[in-house]
């Protein structure tokens, strides 16, 4: 009689302590969902401004090459006259 309810008791742990594990599972796999979603948003921004720089860069460095072509061109023009 005593071993049934012991066993009884012993169920009704096991079940408190599966919904718990399952709580804490739960809870730490939304944790983890968040900081992945946040990381992901960071890596969007992040790629955002490497383009906008990348694009800003190149814009720079054709204005330069162009400046540096007039200045040959115009070098060579003097060179020949």
């Amino acid at each position: 009689k005593h071993a049934g309810l012991a066993f009884m008791e012993l169920v009704n742990e096991g079940r408190l302590l599966t919904h718990a594990s399952k709580d804490h599972v739960v809870k730490v796999a939304s944790e983890a969902n968040f900081i992945l979603n946040r990381m992901r948003a960071d890596d969007i921004r992040k790629v955002s401004e490497f383009e906008q720089l990348s694009a800003q860069t190149a814009v720079e460095r054709k204005g330069a090459e162009q400046l540096c072509e007039h200045f040959i061109t115009t070098a060579r023009q003097r060179h020949q006259a």
